[in-house]
């Protein structure tokens, strides 16, 4: 039941065209017998309904949606940590999930209302991070906004950043049968998407097989805590932001968040960089 929105269609040129067409515009360097699948097969890894939409909307849509897997490529660069693993999430797809599990879509955490009012809320990101600490297992939340154009968005990012995270502190929080509910219902989400990461050969150099292997009973029982000690590290949530106005790459922990400014063209060339280039360029160089 995790993988109905995996997009499965023998048109696979449409998308192939696409991925290809956005990429030679923006001037990135890429291999398209071996690129374009990739990022065709990370859309499905993420939100396979992006995927659909890529080849029927207008030409806005293409771009955040592509420079939305540099983000969240980017963010697992950044966030990396040999300990941890993290598991981007869709939050889009948590309400379609949501919606089939039977939750409430007027009130409480999965609600429009609550995550974002009117309009689209595909831009938020989840990362769910787990940790084996002293034979205990820690879930870390932290949500990530990406935001690519000019230095107008990123107000707007930092107030839908701070409020979701707000929400999923406020909700995981619950006392009794509907805190250990949420709890459940995104460890669950966390064991999809790992299994997804895994089957679409995102990073391959990450174990994703730990999660749906060895973190699997204890997900599944509810037998881990909910952490919030990378908080005083890292903020409340993360902003990654392409921007054009942006001269040079920056990091910034200073507010509550972490922001990462960086080049417009970053939210191009990323998407056919692979994660662990990624990291050897923020870790290493």
């Amino acid at each position: 039941s995790g993988y109905d929105a995996i997009t499965v269609s023998r048109k696979t040129d449409q998308y192939k065209f696409v991925v290809k067409e956005f990429l030679e515009k923006h001037n990135v360097t890429f291999d398209p017998s071996i690129d374009t699948i990739q990022v065709i097969n990370f859309f499905n890894a993420i939100n396979g309904e992006w995927l659909l939409k890529l080849i029927r909307q207008d030409s806005q849509f293409p771009r955040e949606k592509l420079s939305l897997l540099s983000g969240i490529k980017t963010a697992l660069a950044f966030l990396y940590s040999p300990s941890i693993i993290w598991i981007p999430v869709s939050l889009e797809e948590i309400l379609r999930v949501s919606g089939n599990a039977g939750l409430a879509m007027d009130e409480g955490l999965f609600s429009t209302k609550n995550l974002g009012g009117i309009g689209s809320f595909s831009d938020d990101l989840l990362f769910i991070g787990l940790e084996n600490c002293e034979d205990q297992l820690l879930m870390h939340f932290y949500p990530v906004e990406l935001k690519i154009g000019g230095l107008g968005i990123v107000k707007k990012g930092k107030e839908q950043g701070q409020k979701t995270a707000d929400l999923l502190k406020e909700h995981l929080n619950k006392e009794g049968f509907l805190g250990e509910f949420y709890k459940n219902f995104f460890a669950k989400v966390a064991l999809t998407n790992a299994e997804k990461m895994s089957l679409f050969h995102v990073w391959d150099n990450q174990k994703w097989s730990i999660v749906y292997e060895d973190y699997r009973e204890d997900l599944l029982n509810n037998n881990f805590k909910i952490s919030y000690n990378l908080n005083k590290a890292i903020g409340d949530f993360g902003l990654v932001y392409f921007g054009n106005d942006t001269i040079k790459r920056t990091l910034d922990t200073s507010e509550g968040l972490m922001k990462i400014d960086l080049l417009e063209i970053d939210g191009y060339d990323f998407l056919v960089k692979s994660v662990d280039e990624s990291i050897d360029l923020f870790h290493n160089s």
